[in-house]
């Protein structure tokens, strides 16, 4: 539901216009034993931030997890637009450096992944459609390239690989897939214009 949220969103999510964090953030790190893990990403990384320190904590595992808005977990990105985000780059480097300074071997990345590299608007043909995509700009502070989707997945490619050959063992959260509809509100249209129990799908083929 809409009011189902992170319980650790005001203490570890860091918001478009928020400063970027020391590290560590108090009240994000799980100060437990080893395997130590890092988990950090985007908005789609705060969904499921609160799960995975439940489960940190009852495994004893060391675990420490940020999030920021519209931010993916790879540096050298930006968005422009409403989104604007120019803090994310540094953000990103940021928690690189305390991961790698502090003996975090597993890192755990979401983010909402194909939007940030998708060429138009999701559409899932049923009248659910997104508005424009991520505008992410690989590297930061140039034009828009032609090909912006192989651009940004390049730039995915290299933040991982980047991630890899300093020793981590990485594990890539992929994203929920697109709806096209922001479901609650769209059921709560539905359902004031009709007297019946209403339903709401995305066909199988465009939702994946």
């Amino acid at each position: 539901t809409v009011t189902d949220t992170n319980p650790y969103r005001d203490i570890c999510k860091t918001g478009l216009t928020d400063a970027n964090p020391m590290h560590p953030r108090p009240g994000c790190l799980v100060d437990g034993t080893a395997p130590a893990v890092a988990f950090y990403g985007d908005s789609h990384a705060d969904a499921l931030q609160g799960a995975f320190f439940g489960a940190a904590e009852k495994a004893g595992f060391r675990f420490y997890s940020v999030t920021r808005s519209a931010c993916p977990p790879i540096p050298g990105l930006d968005r422009t637009g409403d989104a604007a985000s120019p803090a994310c780059d540094a953000f990103v480097r940021g928690v690189e450096d305390y991961v790698e300074t502090n003996d975090f071997p597993v890192v755990v990345l979401a983010a909402r992944w194909t939007a940030g590299a998708a060429p138009r608007a999701y559409d899932n043909g049923e009248g659910g459609v997104e508005g424009q995509p991520g505008d992410f700009l690989p590297p930061l502070g140039v034009p828009v390239p032609a090909d912006r989707e192989a651009a940004v997945i390049a730039a995915y490619v290299r933040g991982i690989e980047s991630l890899l050959a300093k020793g981590h063992r990485v594990v890539l959260v992929y994203p929920i897939p697109e709806a096209g509809w922001n479901v609650p509100e769209e059921l709560a249209r539905r359902r004031e214009s009709s007297s019946e129990p209403v339903t709401l799908t995305t066909d199988a083929a465009a939702y994946s």
